[in-house]
This record gives structure tokens, C-alpha cells and sequence, in this order.
């Protein structure tokens, strides 16, 4: 029944669950009501090991690539690309990377397994599905909590030894990222504080226009990698731009890449403005 389904998610008790179902109604405002005022599941270690052997490789001691597949079979991901939600679900995969401190793609150590899960109190599968979903507003509305799973994820895709990131590998991620983010708090027009004042009902900032031109550009030049600190400051230049190229400050520090961006923009697409 319901009740039993909260406990099983949050791992919180009969009582609780009774408090938060009777102010809330709906299951899922339950569980985000719960969560919101702090709860705590009180994950349990050796369920979470349990989980974690049910998907290792059975000849060594992380889950690799096999054992990836299964579990988010189990939690509920679609392995047809055909069928998969796009960027949702690519987002929500580079949340858990960050939180269960995944050292590559689709490698999950035993150890960030264990505190990931604990720290995001669940022990169960259908507490992870919560999760997931948890992290995912979490993600499309905190610019902070947005900027952190970005950048960790320049050092998670990185091949091993690499100082940068293979261009063709943060065209897709960026892909990802920026147009999840876009249109959501996550990568909101920030003004600079002289101009908080200033109405911002004409402003859209960075669009999806913006976004596409920007994958453009860098698929057009002849780099075969991106530094860290392009990767860096490309979140804080979207959230400062807005909208109008001709407004870029090229003494400000940006990436010599950035600028040189703008001045593409300004020549190949002299039209495209937000309005």
C-alpha cells in the first residue's frame, strides 16, 4: 500500500509516514516533503553492499560496464536510444556520477557506492528512483549545485593521463548540459550587481539559438581538445550574457576562446538577439 511504499523509499517510519501522507496526499509530495525537512533514511551498509555485489564484476571488485547496464535497467533507464528521455536522463546519470564519485563512465567503486548512497539516504531501488528524481530538480534549479556536477564532470570524461578534454566528448556534454540548463535556474541570466536594479523583463539571456551557435563554432575549429578553464567559464559567461553580443567586455578574463566566439557570433550572425 502507500504507507509501505514511503517506508520502502525513504526508509522512514509507519508514524512518518502516516504525519507526511495525511498533510500531503500524493505519494511523491510525500517523499519530497520528507526529504525537504531533512529526513534521514538511515541507509543501511549492508544492503547497500548487497546491491553493490548483485552488480560488480564478478571477476573484480567495481561495477563495471555489464553491471552499470543491469542497474539502470532496474531503475527504470531506457538502453534504447530510441526510447531514452535525452538530456533528463543523461543529467541525472552526472548527478549520481558526482554524488557516488564515479571515477569514469560506467564504473562505480565500492566506497562511493556505499557513502554516495548513504549520504543520499537510500538503500533500496525504489529509494534510488526517488533520488534520481530529487537530483534532478536539485540540479535544474541550484546554479551552484549545477556548476559542481559540470565541472566534476570535465575530470570524469577525461581519457586517463589527459590534461583536457577530447573536443568531440565535451560537444556532446555540452550538448547535454546546455540544453538542460538553458531555460531553467540552473543557467539563469545572473546580472552584474550594478544592473540589479535595472528591469529584467526584456531579458531572455542565453537561448537555445545561443546554444547551438556555440556547438557550431567549436565543432568548426581545428582544436582536438578543451582546456579546463574553457570548461570552467563557460557556465558563468552563458549566466552573464544577455543577449546582446555587442555588450561583451573582451578585457574581462574570459578564455581568449570565449571572445574570439563573440566576435564570430557578431560576424556570421549579426541578427540573432534576445528580444
Amino acid at each position: 500500500d502507500t504507507f509501505s511504499e514511503f517506508c520502502n523509499i525513504t526508509g522512514a517510519s509507519q508514524k512518518e509516514a502516516k504525519r507526511y501522507l495525511d498533510k500531503h496526499k500524493r505519494l511523491d509530495v510525500a517523499i519530497d516533503a520528507f526529504y525537504q525537512d531533512g529526513g534521514k533514511s538511515g541507509a543501511s551498509t549492508s544492503k547497500l553492499t548487497e546491491l553493490f555485489d548483485k552488480y560488480k564484476d564478478p571477476d573484480g571488485d567495481t561495477i563495471t560496464t555489464q553491471g552499470t547496464m543491469q542497474f539502470l535497467t532496474d531503475l527504470g533507464f531506457k538502453q534504447d536510444e530510441n526510447e531514452q528521455e535525452g538530456e533528463e536522463d543523461t543529467i541525472k546519470l552526472l548527478s549520481l556520477a558526482y554524488e557516488l564519485k564515479s571515477p569514469t563512465l560506467g564504473e562505480w567503486t565500492k566506497k562511493g557506492w556505499v557513502d554516495g548512497w548513504k549520504n543520499l539516504c537510500c538503500d533500496t531501488i525504489d529509494g534510488m528512483k526517488s533520488a534520481l528524481t530529487r537530483l534532478e530538480a536539485k540540479i535544474s534549479s541550484d546554479p551552484s549545485y549545477f556548476r559542481t556536477v559540470y565541472n566534476y564532470t570535465f575530470t570524469f570524461a577525461r581519457s586517463e593521463g589527459q590534461r583536457s578534454l577530447a573536443k568531440d566528448t565535451a560537444l556532446e556534454y555540452w550538448k547535454s548540459f546546455l540544453h538542460f540548463g538553458v531555460g531553467r535556474d540552473a543557467l539563469k541570466y545572473d546580472p552584474p550587481a550594478e544592473d540589479e536594479d535595472e528591469p529584467m523583463d526584456d531579458v531572455q539571456g542565453w537561448t537555445k539559438e545561443h546554444t547551438d551557435m556555440w556547438l557550431e563554432y567549436m565543432r568548426a575549429r581545428d582544436d582536438v581538445a578543451v582546456s579546463k578553464d574553457t570548461w570552467q567559464m563557460l557556465p558563468d559567461f552563458i549566466r552573464s550574457f544577455d543577449g546582446d553580443f555587442n555588450e561583451h567586455d573582451d578585457q574581462a578574463a574570459w578564455p581568449t576562446i570565449i571572445d574570439q566566439f563573440v566576435v564570430w557570433a557578431k560576424k556570421e550572425k549579426p541578427g540573432l538577439r534576445s528580444t
